[in-house]
Parts: C-alpha cells; sequence; structure tokens
C-alpha cells in the first residue's frame, strides 16, 4: 500500500474542500493510504473534523500560501499587499525546513499540494526524492509586469512531476510543457447529488413555498469575485413582475473551535478578508427592499445537494475567471444554469442547451436569461436533461478518480525505475 499525503491550503470549506474530499472518497483505499494535511496550523481541527470521521489521518504543516489567483492576491499598489508578500518570503525558508521535517516523519510515497498557491513548496519535496503533484484549483493572475505568474510557473515546471488543472483555461494560462499539465475536472459524487431528491421535500425542509420560483446562488471563498451585488441587482428587478420568487444564497460557516485564539482568527478574517462579508452584505442588499424574507441562506455544511434540488435555475454571475464546481452540482441535479461567459465556465456551460451565458457584469441580460427559464417550464426541464449528460462526462467523480490513480501508479512507477536503476549502479 503507498502512502499519500495531501496537502490542503484552506481551513474553510468551499469547492476545492469540497473537490478533494470527494476525490478521497472516491480513492481505492486498498491500494492507498490516506494522510491529509493542514497547510495552516490553526485550521487543523477544521481539517480533523472533516476527513478523521472516513478514517483518513491529518497532520499540519505551517505553509503560507503565495497568493496570485482571481481568489486572492497580494495588491502590491497598497501596504497592505506589500507588507503581505514581504511577510511570505520572510517565512518561506522556514516553512520548508518545516515541511521537510514533516517528510521525515509521515514518510509518505507522494505529495498531492491541493492549491496552486502552495507550488512554492514543491522544491522542499523533491528534494526529498519524493513524487509531486500540484492541483491547480486556481485561475492564475496575469500581474504587472508577469514575474509572479513565471515564478509559480518555474516551480510547476522544475519541481512537480504531474499538474492536474480543472479546466483548460486555467492550463493555457500556466503554459506548461506537453505532458507536463492534465486537465481532470471536479469531481462530483453522482451517487450524492442525486437528481431523485423530490423539489417538494427540499423545499418543505428547507421551508420554502412549494410553487414558489427559486433561483439559487451560492456565496462562498472569494466571494468578492461572485458577482453577488448583480445577482441582487437582478433578482430585485425580477421580482417586480414575479412575487413569487425567492432566492437561496447558501455558504459555508466554519464549527466553533475548541481553541478561543482560532475563533478569534475566524471573525477578524470574516470582516477584513470578505470571505462571509460577501454574505452579509447580499442579504443587506436583498433586506434592504422587497426582497425582505423572499431570500433564505445559511450555512449549507455537506448537504448542498438539498439546496440546489429546492431551486428552479442554479445561477453563477462571476466577474473574474473562476471555475465553479456549482455548475457540475447543477448539472449532476439536472438544473439548468444561467452564468458569466468567462474562461473556464464556457467550458462546462454549453450556451443555449444546457444554460445561458451572459456577460459577466451585465445585470439586464442577466434578468433576461433568468426571467426566460423561470417562465418557461418544459424549456427548463429541457437544459436540465442536457446538463446532467454534460456533467456526467465531464466530472464524474469514480471517473476522476480512476484519472488520477492512473496517474499515481505512473508516476510511482517511475520512481521505482529509477530507484532499481540506482541500485544497479551501486550509487
Amino acid at each position: 500500500m503507498k502512502r499519500i499525503m495531501f496537502i490542503h491550503h484552506a481551513g474553510t470549506k468551499g469547492g476545492s474542500f469540497d473537490s478533494l474530499f470527494y476525490l478521497l472518497e472516491a480513492l481505492d483505499q486498498s491500494q492507498y493510504e490516506v494522510v491529509v494535511c493542514a497547510s495552516t496550523k490553526c485550521f487543523q481541527d477544521a481539517v480533523e473534523a472533516s476527513f478523521t470521521d472516513k478514517g483518513f489521518k491529518t497532520c499540519s504543516c505551517d505553509l503560507p500560501m503565495f497568493r496570485h489567483t482571481t481568489g486572492g492576491d497580494y495588491n502590491l499598489f497598497r501596504k497592505s499587499g506589500l507588507q503581505g508578500i514581504w511577510c511570505w518570503f520572510r517565512h518561506y525558508s522556514l516553512a520548508k525546513l518545516e515541511l521537510k521535517a514533516l517528510l521525515n516523519t509521515v514518510k509518505p510515497d507522494m505529495v498531492h499540494f491541493n492549491s496552486l498557491t502552495l507550488a512554492p513548496y514543491a522544491c522542499a519535496v523533491k528534494s526529498s526524492g519524493i513524487p509531486v503533484v500540484v492541483h491547480v484549483r486556481e485561475s492564475v493572475l496575469s500581474g504587472i509586469m508577469g514575474v509572479r505568474r513565471a515564478w509559480l510557473r518555474w516551480h510547476l515546471v522544475k519541481y512537480a512531476d504531474k499538474v492536474i488543472v480543472i479546466c483548460r483555461a486555467n492550463l493555457s494560462k500556466l503554459n506548461l510543457p506537453d505532458g507536463k499539465g492534465t486537465v481532470i475536472y471536479n469531481p462530483v459524487p453522482l451517487f450524492k447529488f442525486d437528481w431523485q431528491i423530490a423539489k417538494s421535500v427540499a423545499r418543505k425542509r428547507l421551508g420554502v413555498p412549494v410553487g414558489a420560483k427559486v433561483v439559487l446562488m451560492t456565496v462562498s471563498a472569494g466571494a468578492r469575485i461572485k458577482g453577488y451585488v448583480q445577482f441582487i441587482e437582478a433578482m430585485k428587478k425580477i421580482v417586480i413582475t414575479r412575487r413569487d420568487l425567492w432566492c437561496l444564497t447558501p455558504g459555508y460557516i466554519p464549527p466553533e473551535s475548541p481553541h478561543p485564539e482560532i475563533n478569534s482568527i475566524r471573525r477578524v478574517a470574516a470582516l477584513t478578508l470578505g470571505r462571509y462579508r460577501g454574505q452579509k452584505q447580499l442579504y443587506e442588499l436583498g433586506n434592504a427592499d422587497i426582497l425582505r424574507r423572499r431570500m433564505l441562506g445559511g450555512a449549507y455544511a455537506r448537504n448542498i445537494e438539498l439546496w440546489i434540488a429546492a431551486a428552479d435555475v442554479v445561477c453563477v454571475p462571476y466577474i473574474k475567471p473562476h471555475f465553479s464546481r456549482t455548475i457540475l452540482e447543477a448539472g449532476a441535479m439536472k438544473k439548468p444554469v444561467v452564468a458569466s461567459r468567462i474562461e473556464g465556465i464556457e467550458e462546462c456551460v454549453e450556451d443555449g442547451k444546457t444554460g445561458f451565458l451572459v456577460p459577466p457584469g451585465d445585470v439586464k441580460r442577466l434578468c433576461e436569461a433568468l426571467r426566460r427559464l423561470l417562465d418557461d417550464d418544459l424549456l427548463r426541464k429541457s437544459m436540465g436533461e442536457s446538463n446532467y449528460l454534460l456533467t456526467t462526462a465531464l466530472g464524474d467523480s469514480l471517473v476522476s478518480a480512476q484519472k488520477i490513480m492512473h496517474l499515481y501508479k505512473e508516476l510511482l512507477s517511475q520512481k521505482l525505475n529509477t530507484e532499481c536503476f540506482k541500485n544497479n549502479k551501486g550509487y
């Protein structure tokens, strides 16, 4: 049995967290022993709570993220951005030493980084003779002169044995050598996202009127790029003519930690980084007028499929390139989508067939597309069926896991051959 250490960059649940969870669920546990490492020690309790009950070992190591993606970056025109990148480089060497010490303790056969933001630590793993996989789940930024993007790419080319990206757009931005990168879309467990969950049952559990017309938009990490302001503006216009409109805005709220200092850190992060500030502003915008009492938000935790089952249409109005697993989850539940025509999203929405694509930030076009689907039951059903077929082709978690396990076998076989060659040469 081979031991694989997955290093995860986030302490709260969101798209990358769920994608890792679904991947580990689908891995053949008779072949692979899994160790999940939280890249920040204050996130250890959240990682343990999610993975230990599934039988996965957990650990932690302080590896600050290098932020240069649409999900978060260092703004070099602001003092806070300059301080942030300076602090990162100041702790970089110590973080690599801590990671090497952890590798000596865990002794993994392979390390799988779950984010591009952790790519600079691949050198520490590679120097220990351990194969490295980097999972790019974010869209890298171009930057002012492209230096930071080139620096991240250099780490991928030099130290990563394989780079997995979740869409073709992310791969093209990194411009990796042939054979280095492979596209594997985010996994969706079809047994969990079951389209046969009755809409009436889901609405009863959530407290939504059975006869309402319901639009869903998830609010999670990186809320500032999710387009929640445009979403609310569109809902305000639609509710004038559709008094039966309801909006579902689920997000993830982390459980209280037994460590008071961690709860303090989370409260400060919520205020300064905008993870939950976006949802708070969303409620304030909606409750200011006729949307009052027609918006339902809360923590979806592990039952996001229930929220999607209750919806008629799923809305993904992102204003910056950022792949959305919500689109694939909607497809698994046979729901049509209205999404922004941006990189990544364009790959999993067939405009006019599985949903509608609209220009990012265009509230008028967003309203038109949503109204068209809300008014036409047959169109919603037809697009939902087509979206299901597309999702099963792109994101079935069992198929994704098979592809990744094949990649693991290939890299572990190469490592074994290299070791045998060295032994035969007497090194």
